[in-house]
């Protein structure tokens, strides 16, 4: 059995007892997702700023991976899922150029103008808002 002193200590080491104060968790949000700033930096600022604070790195780390959770691929932010495209896009250039009867070169194409169009609507509808 443990003793109760080792208890408490464990208890306040608990994750669910951490907190960070709110103005630290704001700034780690804003300097997230406006600066895209790493853990490591945020860190530097947070501990200049708010030098009276316990700013345990492992806090930070969560905070930062809590605001970034949300990385989202359909808006293309991610730089993997950017790359993936470019990749995707390269090789059925390469199948279209190589196709003999133009039938994936017209599947291209189709494809294309149907995002023009749609991205054509969107920003349409965007500037009559």
């Amino acid at each position: 059995m443990s003793s109760p002193r080792y208890r408490s200590v464990l208890e306040a080491a608990s994750p669910k007892n951490r907190n960070l104060p709110k103005a630290v968790l704001d700034d780690i949000e804003f300097y997230t997702l406006h600066g895209n700033l790493g853990i490591t930096t945020q860190r530097q600022l947070l501990k200049a700023k708010y030098p009276n604070h316990q700013l345990p790195a492992r806090d930070i780390a969560s905070a930062v991976q809590k605001f970034k959770g949300g990385s989202d691929l359909k808006g293309l932010d991610n730089d993997a899922a950017k790359l993936w495209i470019w990749e995707l896009a390269r090789r059925a250039t390469q199948i279209a150029v190589d196709q003999q009867d133009n039938s994936l070169e017209e599947l291209l194409r189709r494809y294309i103008r149907e995002k023009e169009d749609r991205i054509g609507r969107q920003t349409s509808q965007t500037t009559q808002q």
